[in-house]
């Protein structure tokens, strides 16, 4: 395995620990506003489209914080030739 391999799966583990800690930080008030509208939704699709929305949701926050990481380690992150 190359150096730039381990390096690529260190920062490839760093996300998913990240991913996971902003799921579990936020899943519970993005599922707790989704389960209010959704009761107040009539319809499959409605409901279907709150929970697509919800998960984008904890996907978009999760991302956030993962390029926020990225920057501060920006410089040691560029590729060396």
């Amino acid at each position: 395995m190359s150096p730039r391999s381990s390096e690529v799966d260190a920062v490839i583990a760093r996300a998913r620990e990240t991913s996971e800690r902003v799921m579990t930080e936020y899943r519970g008030q993005v599922r707790g506003h989704s389960r209010r509208l959704r009761r107040k939704a009539t319809t499959v699709g409605t409901r279907v489209a709150l929970i697509a929305a919800a998960d984008a949701i904890i996907l978009v926050a999760a991302t956030v914080v993962a390029l926020r990481r990225r920057r501060r380690e920006w410089p040691r992150t560029w590729p060396r030739y």
